[in-house]
């Protein structure tokens, strides 16, 4: 940032970049790997071929089941909101309902 710090709208792809290649505390991963599959290629990281050794490889596919993983829960987690939203409008249609009840039931 300049002095003025009126520079600071060109910084935030930056630092959106920077946000979403950060592992968050809640996914335990970057949202760019939740995403996509893969983190951005900044243009500087070696390419990797497939190790000859076991354990990388199961290092790999354990990371790959963990995004996959976390992908499902976070799916489920939408789900369960989605359903607990319609439960919670039928239930305020209900209670609306029995109130509307008692009261013709006292007039």
């Amino acid at each position: 940032m300049n002095e003025r710090q009126d520079d600071w709208y060109d910084l935030l792809p930056l630092a959106e970049f920077q946000h979403n290649n950060h592992i968050h505390s809640a996914t335990q991963h970057p949202p760019f790997l939740l995403d996509t599959g893969r983190l951005p290629c900044m243009g500087f990281e070696p390419q990797q071929n497939p190790s000859g050794l076991e354990t990388v490889n199961e290092f790999t596919e354990r990371m790959r089941t963990a995004i996959k993983e976390a992908k499902l829960s976070q799916k489920v987690t939408y789900l369960f909101c989605d359903e607990l939203d319609i439960v919670s409008k039928e239930l305020r249609s209900r209670v609306r309902q029995a109130t509307k009840d008692v009261v013709k039931s006292e007039v």
